[in-house]
């Protein structure tokens, strides 16, 4: 992966690769965020489950 990156750095003006690297910092930063939810979410989701697995079947 670092050899391909060098490659793109040799072929590739300098402001490409700073679009590329804070494109990649954006995506990187956005996903942990999305993890971060997700496993708030995943736990809300699992209450939420066991609920309805152990609640009496009215709902």
């Amino acid at each position: 992966m670092l050899r391909k990156l060098r490659t793109q750095a040799r072929y590739c003006p300098p402001q490409v690769i700073e679009n590329n690297s804070y494109l990649a910092l954006k995506i990187t930063t956005s996903t942990v965020t999305l993890t971060g939810y997700r496993r708030i979410y995943a736990r809300q989701g699992i209450l939420r489950y066991l609920h309805h697995l152990f609640a009496p079947a009215h709902h």
